[in-house]
């Protein structure tokens, strides 16, 4: 019996927002909207309680790790990305807030569960400061890095191959958020020829 071979790693997308065309959710509802803008990616949320997620149609992973600038705008919220997000809605996140905090979410049958972990003086929260985030869902376990320092790894169960991008929310008592994303790489198992 001989080992399995693991799929090499590289880049899926590398996208850094100068073109306004670019295949990106550009749309608007009600408590929302998103966009590219200023160079960046942009996503809006005009409400509490409400969370938002931007993905490519054809890039579904289980296992990928992502990286981004990102900075806020305006608001409180926080911001991050998400993965593994299936048909149904169901769907993990891995994030930072306007106050410092970090953790991960899951969401199931519309049921949004944020866990927030603990908070950390690498991520910088004044209005167009940037961090950097790199988040991992591989297996069964989600990490954060923020400004080239690990932050966390939580180990999870339960959903498989789904689709990744970004994601931005608001709670209760925050009215609204609206950040910006740029510089983003989606790495991931390159797929075989």
């Amino acid at each position: 019996m001989s080992p399995t071979a693991t799929k090499d790693i590289g880049w899926i997308i590398k996208e850094d927002f100068s073109d306004t065309e670019a295949f990106w959710l550009k749309k608007k509802g009600g408590n929302w909207a998103t966009g590219i803008a200023r160079g960046a990616y942009f996503m809006t949320v005009a409400v509490p309680n409400v969370e938002i997620t931007s993905s490519k149609s054809w890039l579904k992973l289980a296992d990928v790790r992502v990286i981004a600038d990102v900075y806020k705008q305006n608001g409180k919220g926080y911001w991050g990305i998400s993965c593994r997000e299936t048909a149904a809605g169901s769907y993990y996140t891995i994030f930072i807030t306007s106050a410092g905090e970090y953790g991960w979410g899951e969401t199931r049958g519309g049921k949004v569960d944020l866990n927030i972990l603990g908070s950390s003086d690498k991520i910088l929260t004044g209005q167009q400061e940037v961090n950097q985030i790199i988040a991992e869902c591989r297996g069964g376990k989600l990490t954060l890095y923020v400004n080239g320092e690990f932050i966390f790894r939580q180990t999870v169960e339960g959903i498989g191959p789904g689709f990744v991008g970004m994601m931005a929310g608001t709670q209760y008592d925050q009215d609204n958020i609206t950040v910006f994303f740029d510089n983003l790489e989606i790495w991931g198992p390159l797929q075989d020829e």
